[in-house]
């Protein structure tokens, strides 16, 4: 901040409020802002309703239970309301560099590791390396659920 550095702050004016001409043009920008649409978010019975599908489903339904699974991590990590969803601009899809595993504060090789060390992982991240509202670089963090298939963290190391 400008008080950290021992300087004034150029927004405020002499009778340190924000100067008028400051104050117009946010409130025109505001004005020419449309209202943020609103979209009411899932249900967690929803998703633990598809989990109880998912396990049920035959071992060859492999397309079926990926669908499950990216279901699971979009709840979990991307459900931010409207952001991810109706959008026409350009997307940045994850990568596998975008994915980090690990078991307690060790990360995980994921081009290295064994199946079972995949499936001993605590926890899991992934890097937003591209937002359009949010932090460029953003790393969203989450560990297991407890649940043996309803977990964000296992609906990536099947998926890794």
């Amino acid at each position: 901040t400008f008080l950290s550095l021992g300087v004034a702050d150029p927004r405020l004016n002499t009778a340190q409020a924000i100067d008028f001409r400051i104050q117009r043009m946010l409130a025109a920008w505001k004005k020419e802002d449309p209202p943020p649409k609103r979209v009411k978010p899932i249900p967690i019975a929803v998703i633990k309703r598809l989990c109880e599908i998912a396990q049920q489903l035959p071992a060859a339904s492999h397309h079926l239970k990926a669908i499950a699974d990216m279901i699971i991590i979009a709840f979990f990590y991307l459900l931010r309301p409207g952001e991810y969803t109706d959008s026409a601009s350009d997307t940045t899809p994850f990568t596998l560099a975008d994915v980090q595993l690990f078991v307690g504060h060790r990360r995980l090789n994921l081009n290295t590791a064994t199946d079972e060390e995949l499936f001993g992982a605590t926890a899991a991240s992934l890097t937003f390396t591209t937002q359009k509202n949010g932090i460029p670089g953003e790393v969203i963090r989450l560990g297991r659920s407890g649940d043996a298939f309803c977990c964000p963290t296992l609906a990536i190391v099947r998926r890794v």
